[in-house]
């Protein structure tokens, strides 16, 4: 049953590691896309110290303040949480961590020969699109991009979804992505995804957890929610209120 006092009625869904212990879990996990950016090349220890420790005791902060003034708190949050949130509170933030459409070296480094391979021999539409300068794994990678940003794999789709993918930057290079990571299938580690605590989820995921009935307000914390946000208003008729992020901008959309 919704509640009616206005803290109450909002729900924290924490994606991301709010305190030392599960920032270290995470760590040691190795199947964190999140944590690989946020490491880089440095060890944990030292990420947490000059870093990582300032944002999580702030967002420990919250997570306790919000706890007793009654809102709902969700940590180590997975899919089940996020829908959960949605079906028992009418606002809901989700912060976590968005896997977008750029293909990284890391992405292809175990598989890139074979991947150049299929596109040196390969008779497929999208391949018939990439234009690797350099058969190495740098040419690869700025061949995917290339690919990607100028939205020539758009032509590849269904009429009705490549029109709507040359209206939204962001959903148009999800889209690309998405044609990409089925072409290359298992050769490929798949972009475009909101991570929680269970791992990556894709865009109709997150649609399909979010509680049918909501008509709350939403708040998309992560690092670029745009594609997300278009989504969501494709998928949900734009029934939904909610704070998206681009690359640099907040955005807010009301019915």
């Amino acid at each position: 049953m919704k509640t009616t006092s206005p803290v109450t009625r909002c729900a924290l869904v924490f994606g991301v590691p709010v305190s030392r212990e599960e920032f270290f879990e995470r760590a040691a996990s190795r199947d964190s896309d999140y944590m690989r950016v946020v490491l880089g090349e440095d060890p944990p220890e030292k990420v947490w110290t000059n870093y990582y420790e300032r944002s999580a005791q702030a967002a420990e902060s919250l997570s306790h303040t919000a706890s007793e003034l009654g809102a709902g708190v969700f940590r180590r949050a997975t899919l089940a949480d996020f829908g959960h949130a949605s079906e028992r509170y009418e606002q809901v933030i989700l912060m976590a961590h968005w896997r977008g459409a750029v293909v990284s070296a890391a992405d292809v480094c175990d598989r890139w020969q074979e991947i150049l391979e299929r596109v040196r021999i390969g008779n497929d539409p999208v391949l018939r699109l990439l234009r690797v300068e350099s058969f190495n794994i740098d040419g690869l990678v700025d061949a995917l991009n290339l690919a990607i940003t100028s939205g020539s794999l758009l032509s590849v789709l269904p009429a009705d979804l490549g029109v709507v993918g040359r209206q939204s930057v962001a959903l148009g290079r999800t889209l690309s992505r998405d044609v990409i990571d089925e072409v290359f299938g298992e050769l490929i580690a798949p972009g475009n995804g909101v991570e929680l605590f269970d791992g990556l989820h894709t865009l109709a995921e997150i649609n399909d957890a979010l509680g049918k009935d909501f008509t709350g307000e939403l708040d998309l914390t992560l690092c670029n929610s745009e594609a997300l946000a278009v989504f969501l208003d494709l998928s949900r008729g734009n029934r939904l209120q909610h704070i998206h992020r681009g690359d640099r901008l907040i955005r807010f959309r009301n019915t």
